[in-house]
């Protein structure tokens, strides 16, 4: 008999998990060897206890595929491990590269090989750690979707996974896509934050927020780097959007007036959010036309999200309840939408720099006015003078010597 979705429930909490694990066992102090020797333990454990095991020996047992429904805590916890210990393993041998260049014939008495082998070493097992964690991730994406793993352990373990792949990729001097998973990762990290439910939760976010800080500041920032986060945002967004439509069929909430409507405000604002960010992405490809389009929808989604909150102002259960969950007042309303506002005067001005507000994508075959930064529409000039002043006056017309003597003699005296 299936389980129902509260008995299958599972709370995972990746980053907790992970932060408890290294600091308890040797990475407070930077000990990697200590860690993945605890990491390795605990896997072998995971696997015996899972019966998940590949075999004795030398005879290997290929596993058949994990079904979403057969899924436990353990199973996640099993890859979080394995995540963990080929990353740390990857330190250690980064480690032990930068020992090897320092001492270069203690090293080879003791016959370790070289810096460039163990860096070679260490980037496998970097990859190795992005394969665990993006297994991770899909198990707990497919979870959400039958409802059985929450939207906030579902945002942890996504954090766990940018960073995973941003240091792999900042390993592989890949700095501009590093950059791009580990600021997605820090924004992330910025918003469990500010939403925390508990002042341990602000902490933990706060911790790996400092942690990976370093890593992006040392690598200045790029517009066309930033915009490469906007598809991401735009994802996860899509994934806020797909739990409040859920949320709106529910039996407890279609019977709330109230509740009905705090939920129809905040999917309002996240659309409206998400169209701002979808138009982030399409204004670097000068593509305009598409992204002034998408901030007038986030306009008229952000009018149906004020004139909610106008009516439930004073009775907004979700604002007024015991445990704080996505919070949204008429100044965060005006926030967006002054925000949404300067982006569309923006593309605008880029629009028209680029290639004079056709729709086309192609700036050759535009040429500038001769006076590109004078509004011409709203200042009468005199042309006469400027072409003077520019050293072409015109030439007064010439009079035929006929004509002119027939106007003279039909002059009077």
């Amino acid at each position: 008999m299936a389980q129902s979705a509260a008995e299958g429930k599972i709370s995972f909490h990746a980053l907790l998990l992970a932060n408890e694990q290294r600091s308890a066992y040797g990475l407070r102090y930077n000990d990697y060897e200590r860690y993945r020797k605890h990491c390795a333990n605990r896997t072998h454990r995971l696997r015996s206890s899972l019966k998940t095991t590949h075999g004795k020996g030398r005879e290997f047992k290929k596993l058949p595929p994990l079904k979403t429904d057969a899924i436990k805590e353990g199973h996640l916890q099993l890859l979080l491990f394995e995540a963990e210990r080929a990353w740390v393993y990857s330190q250690e041998l980064s480690a032990q590269a930068v020992q090897t260049e320092a001492h270069p014939k203690s090293a080879a008495a003791k016959g370790h090989d070289t810096p460039s082998t163990l860096r070679r070493h260490a980037t496998s097992r970097l990859r190795r750690a992005v394969n665990w964690s993006t297994q991770l991730l899909s198990h707990c994406q497919a979870l959400y979707t039958i409802d059985r793993l929450s939207p906030e352990d579902v945002v942890q373990v996504t954090v766990y996974t940018l960073i995973v792949n941003g240091r792999f990729l900042r390993h592989r001097y890949d700095y501009e896509d590093a950059l791009a998973q580990l600021s997605v990762a820090r924004s992330l990290l910025d918003a469990l934050a500010a939403k925390a439910a508990t002042s341990r939760d602000q902490a933990l976010a706060t911790a790996f927020a400092d942690e990976i800080g370093p890593e992006i500041s040392n690598r200045p920032r790029k517009e066309h780097v930033d915009a490469r986060l906007f598809p991401a945002i735009v994802k996860l967004l899509d994934t806020v959007v797909q739990s409040l439509d859920q949320m709106r069929t529910l039996t407890i909430v279609d019977e709330s007036p109230d509740l009905a409507s705090a939920v129809d405000a905040r999917l309002s604002f996240t659309k409206a959010r998400r169209c701002r960010y979808l138009a982030r992405s399409y204004a670097p490809q000068k593509r305009y036309a598409e992204a002034l389009t998408l901030t007038q929808h986030a306009n008229l989604h952000l009018r149906e999200a004020r004139s909610i909150l106008s009516v439930i102002a004073e009775t907004d259960p979700i604002t007024a309840g015991a445990r704080v969950f996505y919070t949204l007042t008429a100044p965060d309303v005006d926030g967006l939408e002054g925000e949404v506002a300067a982006d569309s005067l923006q593309y605008k001005k880029d629009w028209f720099a680029f290639n004079g507000g056709s729709l086309g994508t192609d700036s050759k075959t535009y040429k500038k006015p001769l006076f590109f930064d004078i509004a011409l529409n709203y200042v009468e000039l005199d042309m006469e003078r400027l072409q003077e002043r520019a050293g072409k006056k015109p030439v007064a017309a010439k009079v035929a010597p006929q004509a002119h003597r027939r106007r003279h003699r039909r002059e009077p005296g």
